[in-house]
């Protein structure tokens, strides 16, 4: 998958939380009532019984939802104004994004992602604040978060309505007739994946064993696992000696 997507579902999932933890409270529960009952539902719903710590589907948030989630927060009584609750180690899992960004855009990118989330963590952290300028401010970080995933073309990963993830309100979406996907690199993905899962080495295997055991071009190959590694799914190049193909290999 992408850290970047994973990232975008942990803040998702992030938001769900606080407002869940807070759905017993009566002027709460009235608002939440005000959305689209499939938000709401994904909001308030009770875990099964036997649910672990990531229950429920993996839906993002489009920034519609986002939006109408922390207006509907806005201004509650004061007998019923709740803080949001920040988790650091969940702020923290923004790095590992960084490394996607260098390698599939540009390291100025990568630079300006990793200053803008410390801005966020900061805006969170800081100070106490309400639970809708915690909705706000995490639905301003996952906006920048998509805009690099839609420069990447990975729009299956990206909510409508410019890519085609599933939300509370469109579990179901399609893709727009004129987006491009980056469909080979995200099979060239699959194909370096595969080969790490079945070569005994596993993702310390070396890069040359795996280009040959998934029959790819090599240089498409080594683009493919140098993203692997920029996202933690492969480690070889940290073990192996072998040297990279140049532009100009096949």
């Amino acid at each position: 998958m992408s850290a970047l997507h994973d990232f975008d579902l942990l803040l998702c999932r992030h938001v769900r939380d606080n407002v869940y933890w807070n759905r017993a409270d009566k002027d709460v529960a009235e608002r939440l009532r005000t959305l689209d009952p499939r938000l709401s539902s994904f909001l308030t719903d009770d875990p099964p019984p036997t649910a672990g710590e990531d229950w429920g589907p993996k839906l993002l948030l489009t920034d519609e939802e986002l939006s109408a989630l922390a207006f509907a927060l806005d201004h509650l009584p004061k007998r019923s104004e709740k803080d949001w609750l920040p988790l650091q180690g969940i702020y923290e899992r923004s790095t590992l994004c960084t490394g996607e960004i260098l390698r599939r855009l540009a390291p100025a990118e990568g630079r300006r992602w990793a200053t803008e989330s410390e801005r966020f963590k900061r805006k969170l952290t800081a100070h106490t604040i309400e639970l809708h300028e915690g909705i706000e401010i995490v639905a301003e970080w996952v906006r920048k978060l998509r805009r690099y995933l839609e420069a990447m073309r990975a729009l299956t990963l990206i909510p409508p309505p410019v890519g085609s993830f599933p939300t509370p309100t469109n579990p179901s979406p399609t893709l727009p007739e004129e987006a491009e996907v980056d469909t080979d690199n995200l099979s060239d993905l699959e194909r370096m994946r595969r080969a790490i899962s079945t070569h005994p080495k596993r993702s310390n295997a070396p890069a040359p064993a795996l280009v040959k055991l998934a029959g790819i071009n090599r240089q498409r190959g080594y683009k493919a696992l140098r993203e692997l590694a920029a996202i933690g799914e492969y480690k070889g190049f940290q073990k192996s000696k072998a040297t990279e193909p140049s532009n100009g290999s096949s």
